[in-house]
């Protein structure tokens, strides 16, 4: 229940539970607990991709284990793997797998060592949060789910500019780490390939400075 209330509300706790509980029922549909985690994780709050998921292991529970616990190599996060590999490379360590993705294009990625890291792009660096790739007791923690989430700023966001779109998050015109506002008017939509490279690569460009040092950055990739 704790993973359930992890990523979806209170309100459709007791429905997600009631779909994850339709895989296992039958005599080959076998690992019940790990394919209902898989299926969980993979739904990232989602209860369509859920349900999606969960006929998918009725078909074949070794898809969605396979999907959900080795590196992705094609498809939207296949593309955004390489975006981490090329311009995160300054500080994440081997990215294998994308988790989560946030409404301002934070993610939650497992390292080739299987650690968790935290990509905070408005932040330009990434963090590691465990030393194991379990999500679910990241999310535990009450000020790591709130920052997350981030609801007010994101709420504001989907009032002022509209919903995302398929491959887009909301991403901050001047960073808030160099001085940008969390306001809607410092904040537009961007597809997520876009703010994790220029982010990335900015982060890259600044590492080394000390604290308040004046500088200029390029984001021409030249």
């Amino acid at each position: 229940m704790t993973a359930v209330l992890n990523l979806f509300s209170s309100r459709s706790a007791k429905t997600v539970l009631e779909l994850l509980d339709v895989y296992g029922l039958e005599s080959h549909e076998q690992e019940r607990e790990r394919v209902q985690m898989a299926i969980l994780t993979m739904s990232q709050g989602n209860e369509d991709k859920l349900l999606q998921f969960v006929e998918a292991a009725k078909q074949d529970y070794r898809d969605v284990l396979y999907w959900a616990e080795y590196p992705q190599q094609s498809g939207p996060d296949g593309v955004l793997l390489d975006v981490l590999r090329s311009t995160w490379a300054w500080v994440l360590p081997d990215p294998i797998q994308i988790l989560m993705q946030s409404a301002f294009g934070n993610l939650l990625v497992v390292c080739h060592d299987s650690t968790l890291w935290r990509v905070i792009p408005e932040e330009v660096t990434a963090k590691q949060i465990r030393d194991d790739k379990n999500f679910v007791a990241a999310f535990e923690d009450e000020s790591f789910r709130e920052d997350w989430l981030f609801e007010g700023v994101t709420a504001s966001a989907q009032e002022i500019l509209g919903p995302l779109g398929k491959g887009e998050c909301y991403a901050f015109k001047v960073w808030p780490i160099m001085g940008g506002a969390f306001t809607t008017d410092n904040i537009y939509i961007a597809t997520m390939t876009e703010w994790l490279a220029v982010s990335g690569d900015v982060g890259r460009q600044v590492k080394d400075l000390p604290p308040g040092a004046a500088f200029t950055f390029d984001t021409t990739g030249k």
